[in-house]
């Protein structure tokens, strides 16, 4: 099975891409694009007014770019907590966003590849060796969904009325995935 690349958010699966512009709400704040939320983590816990900077910046590489100023450090921790950060803002991103979780449901069992030339951690680099760890990340989420959409389905098609209340009493596979992502969060500070 031919794998998808994605890279830009105006091309194919471009949903996939944290450029694109696809706002995220979580813990009460609202991001332009998944990319916002992923480089003002970086500095929330070390300087909250700069974190905000990044937070209003007008696109996500004006984010990118404030977040990587070496003149404002980043959370000591960063390295440790950063592929948890990732799965939580596309974890939110997919979840409140129909067309995007319609389009990585799509995407079926296919590899997700980031093309990035320049990313060898979060894409395949340049020289298609990289450990892709958005699209590894972006697959997990789609297992999560697709646990998610089969909830949903039982929960629907329930014919008795106690065991549909059984099943909407269960804790979504999306809120316990994100409920693990947040505890190995917390446990990190």
């Amino acid at each position: 099975m031919e794998p998808i690349r994605f890279y830009r958010p105006q091309d194919p699966h471009g949903c996939c891409s944290n450029y694109s512009l696809h706002a995220v709400t979580a813990d009460g704040v609202t991001f332009l694009t998944s990319e916002h939320y992923y480089q003002w983590a970086k500095h929330i816990t070390v300087d909250p007014a700069y974190a905000e900077t990044i937070r209003l910046a007008p696109t996500p590489g004006k984010a990118w770019r404030l977040a990587n100023d070496r003149a404002h450090p980043q959370r000591t921790d960063w390295e440790q907590i950063k592929d948890d950060v990732m799965r939580l803002v596309v974890l939110h991103k997919f979840v409140q966003h129909e067309d995007c979780r319609r389009e990585i449901l799509a995407t079926g069992d296919r590899m997700l590849i980031e093309a990035s030339p320049r990313d060898a951690y979060w894409g395949e680099g340049a020289d298609r060796t990289g450990r892709n760890m958005l699209g590894m990340i972006l697959m997990e989420v789609r297992g999560v969904l697709r646990e998610d959409a089969a909830l949903q389905e039982q929960i629907d098609g329930a014919s008795s009325g106690m065991h549909e209340d059984a099943l909407a009493n269960l804790p979504s596979p999306a809120a316990e995935y994100e409920r693990q992502v947040r505890a190995r969060l917390a446990t990190a500070k």
